[in-house]
């Protein structure tokens, strides 16, 4: 109940967030009121995530119990966390950096804009996909039951990928008009079949992390993440625009053996 609630009110506070920012960088153009009105709604969203947690989990210090076992299962699930998110702001970053430092800030204005409009079906995968892991808690007992969740998540997130895909694809000529971008048909449909195929991977993600094995993502993700940085730093400065776009492809097939492990995991379950 207590996450239901949160959802809303994220939601709620999430949406009106969008709809200021928006008038705001239509009307004012103004950068610093857009920086603050994103923190402030950041700020706003921790405070319910927090309140949520200390309700579900009744938080509170003097019920903590700290021993060796629970010190390390914690440390052993945040260091490879931690991998993750280190290799992934790397990458996420390293790529308007170097664009920056070989070209101008148009060329960074141009990469982002293709970036910030493709990535919208991961964005809309990756929210649709939060229910999955309530599902997973519940059904971990039943192999059968959970693989069948699996293959129709994966099944609907393979659809709403395709809709949302198209409709960002006929879209292309009002966005190239009304940011008066040119040339960049190839760039903008490569970093749509990216976003595409990445937001896919959302489910086995969410199954693989349901499972606990935070060390196969992390290294996942890892690996991906080198191959990006690498190519980024192989390609961009040669190929400008379009070498940091096949550096996102590159990573995103990196990426995309993440759909081999669910599987996996099902048989091994189910042969224990």
């Amino acid at each position: 109940q207590q996450f239901k609630i949160s959802s809303k009110v994220e939601f709620v506070l999430k949406s009106l967030s969008f709809i200021v920012l928006t008038m705001v960088t239509i009307t004012q153009k103004n950068v610093f009121a857009i920086v603050l009105i994103t923190l402030i709604m950041a700020i706003f969203s921790l405070i319910v995530r927090f309140r949520t947690l200390n309700k579900i989990v009744h938080f509170q210090f003097s019920d903590i119990k700290i021993n060796k076992r629970s010190v390390r299962e914690l440390s052993h699930f945040g260091k490879w966390m931690t991998l993750q998110n280190i290799s992934g702001a790397i990458f996420n970053s390293l790529d308007k950096l170097l664009l920056g430092i070989y070209f101008n800030t148009t060329v960074v204005g141009v990469y982002n804009i293709i970036v910030s409009i493709t990535q919208l079906t991961h964005l809309v995968l990756a929210s649709a996909s939060s229910f999955l892991l309530p599902k997973i808690t519940a059904s971990n007992a039943n192999i059968k039951t959970l693989s069948q969740y699996y293959y129709k998540s994966l099944l609907i997130s393979a659809i709403l990928s395709i809709f949302v895909t198209v409709i960002l694809a006929l879209l292309y000529p009002y966005f190239v008009s009304y940011f008066r971008l040119d040339n960049i048909k190839l760039e903008y449909f490569l970093m749509l079949i990216s976003f595409a195929v990445l937001a896919m991977c959302v489910v086995p993600y969410y199954f693989v992390l349901g499972y606990g094995e935070v060390e196969l993502l992390s290294t996942i993700n890892a690996i991906s993440a080198f191959v990006g940085i690498l190519t980024l730093v192989l390609l961009v400065r040669d190929y400008e625009v379009i070498g940091a776009i096949v550096s996102r492809v590159l990573f995103t097939v990196s990426f995309a053996m993440i759909f081999f492990l669910p599987p996996r995991l099902f048989r091994e379950s189910a042969l224990a």
